[in-house]
């Protein structure tokens, strides 16, 4: 395999023997696989029998690990310092958040809401792609000069993109 890594990974292989006296074999992880680490996996399986003449054979085997959703989603920044006009029209443009979630595929649902800091409504978010705007209540910077809004990104599989 030209360009290709292979990653040494300790697994036991235990047989069972049946009422057959057949042997099969059980690949058995010996720690926990992460698909974000290793995605998958090619193990040679080297089988010989105890004959006076041995006989051996083996088999490449393939092993993809599958994902589960096990990272939470990350920002570029932790902290976002936009600034908007005050007295700015509906659907003004303040800022794009932006989360990445290292689940495979997981990035793609995420949806996004205003979790804290809104209690009157100035701001909203696009759900799909986190965009937060203005509403039509008109922000005044001489009542409150500065907004902390906490947005939080989530993994979903029940959001409705429309």
């Amino acid at each position: 395999m030209l360009g290709s890594i292979r990653s040494k990974v300790k697994v036991k292989v235990m047989k069972r023997y049946q009422k057959s006296a057949c042997a099969e074999g059980v690949i058995r992880t010996q720690e926990l696989l992460d698909h974000e680490t290793t995605p998958h996996y090619w193990l040679t399986v080297y089988a010989a029998d105890r004959g006076v003449v041995q006989r051996s054979s083996f088999v490449e085997v393939y092993i993809q690990v599958q994902d589960v959703n096990d990272n939470a989603p990350q920002t570029s920044e932790p902290v976002y310092y936009p600034s908007v006009v005050e007295n700015s029209p509906k659907d003004v443009s303040i800022i794009q958040i932006n989360a990445v979630d290292p689940d495979a595929k997981a990035s793609d649902k995420l949806s996004y809401r205003i979790t804290s800091g809104n209690p009157q409504g100035f701001f909203a978010v696009t759900t799909r792609t986190g965009l937060v705007t203005t509403t039509s209540r008109k922000l005044d910077r001489e009542q409150q000069d500065e907004h902390i809004l906490e947005v939080s990104s989530a993994f979903s599989l029940s959001c409705v993109w429309k």
